[in-house]
């Protein structure tokens, strides 16, 4: 598949912006187009990431909070925040194998936002937003607390780093003020199309945490990710489209990428990393993680490491590893050399050496790795082609799943990590 689609006119080839078809004798435009591509029905219309424009609308907090500070408080739009929390689930999500139970939540976001609007009270100004779903997506829930705070500040107390994205806890001493929810509204989507709507009373607490918090809820090979809560407080949403860039860390700045604010390194919590004005500092048994579907939504990522050192007790290391165990870019000092593999399957590991034995060869430099269509691999240093891979590929297993994974068992300092299409 192209990077994008093309006819002829006037023997140039020119974009093709819109298909429609012939229904009952009228032309109707074609909202999504599938082929089948062994076995399986897969997209081709309109044209699925790495090559869409990065776009879309991102949460952000409305200050620079600092901890310890007060601020005004304020609220976003409730009807944005819940649309923008089902749009969001639908982005997580593409691009696995659950196109078209997204295909459906995504013709019913209409219906279901409406339902939870119509029980939104005048006086109402918060929401707090959870989701919920079977394995495989046989079902989903949403769930709206509506209610009312009556407090005008916030005070900060701390940060959090957390699953992707950073959160801020308050102070909620004075319980009074925090308010508490009024109803709970529930929509279900079944998968046959059947959505359950139910309205009831509930006074639950109106949380304490700013942001959002999504996780891998299900730890299947295809990691499915909801969103545990997000709420109105002290945040807005913002439209963005950074083209060919998905995600850009500079760790001499901040922890946090410049395009949506992810998460570059949980380990500065649990770990005995560090971070300052130089980079990223990984200890042992510390890594950066990065959210499958990043990997998902760009076919080439940049890293740039200073000096390091492979961990010793087990003499190996790995600058790249991609759900778990695929496509891996490892150095074993029994085999001597860095190599790509992939583990995902124990009874039939692939593996193919790169043909450099120089643990240290990438050093004070810039590595990148790109893949094709078809998977296959190609690995750089400083803009020089090493080695394109054979039997190894990103798969779509090695795209999606765990947190991708940089620097496992490398002690080393990061400087910058980019992910973007080319």
């Amino acid at each position: 598949m192209g990077k994008k689609a093309y006819v002829g006119v006037g023997d140039k080839a020119q974009t093709v912006k819109n298909i429609y078809v012939g229904v009952g004798g009228k032309a109707q435009k074609v909202v999504k187009g599938y082929v089948g591509v062994n076995g399986k029905a897969q997209q081709f219309w309109p044209a699925r990431n790495p090559w869409d424009p990065y776009a879309g609308k991102k949460l952000v907090f409305d200050n620079d909070y600092q901890p310890g500070v007060i601020y005004s408080r304020s609220h976003a739009d409730i009807e944005e925040t819940i649309r923008w929390a089902i749009n969001k689930t639908i982005f997580y999500n593409r691009g696995i194998d659950y196109e078209a139970f997204l295909d459906l939540l995504e013709s019913k976001i209409e219906e279901i936002v409406s339902y939870i609007m119509s029980q939104v009270s005048s006086s109402d100004n918060t929401v707090l937003f959870y989701t919920s779903l079977s394995s495989a997506f046989h079902n989903i829930t949403f769930y709206a607390y509506l209610g009312y705070q009556p407090a005008t500040t916030l005070k900060i107390t701390s940060k959090y780093d957390g699953e992707s994205y950073p959160q801020y806890y308050y102070d909620t001493s004075d319980t009074a003020s925090e308010g508490k929810a009024r109803v709970l509204v529930t929509v279900k989507l079944i998968n046959n199309g059947t959505l359950e709507k139910n309205t009831q009373a509930n006074q639950r607490g109106l949380t304490f945490t700013l942001g959002n918090d999504v996780d891998d809820v299900f730890c299947t090979s295809w990691g499915i990710v909801i969103q545990n809560y997000v709420i109105n407080t002290g945040v807005h949403f913002e439209n963005f489209n950074t083209g060919d860039l998905v995600a850009n860390w500079n760790f001499t700045n901040s922890l946090y990428d410049t395009v949506e604010d992810l998460v570059g390194c949980r380990e500065l919590i649990w770990g005995n990393s560090s971070i300052d004005s130089s980079g990223l500092h990984l200890s042992l048994g510390d890594a950066i993680e990065v959210p499958s579907w990043v990997v998902r939504y760009a076919n080439t990522f940049e890293m740039t490491i200073g000096s390091y050192d492979i961990e010793h007790t087990y003499g190996n290391g790995t600058m790249f590893w991609f759900n778990k165990n695929s496509a891996a870019l490892s150095y074993y000092e029994s085999d001597g050399y860095w190599k790509f593999q992939d583990a995902s399957s124990w009874s039939s590991v692939l593996s193919e050496s790169t043909g450099i034995t120089d643990v240290g060869f990438f050093r004070n430099s810039t590595i990148k790795i790109h893949y094709d269509e078809q998977g296959i691999i190609k690995l750089y240093k400083n803009g020089v082609l090493l080695y394109t891979t054979h039997t190894v590929k990103m798969t779509l297993l090695a795209r999606c799943g765990d947190p991708a994974r940089f620097c496992v068992n490398i002690a080393g300092t990061v400087t910058k990590l980019r992910f973007y299409n080319e």
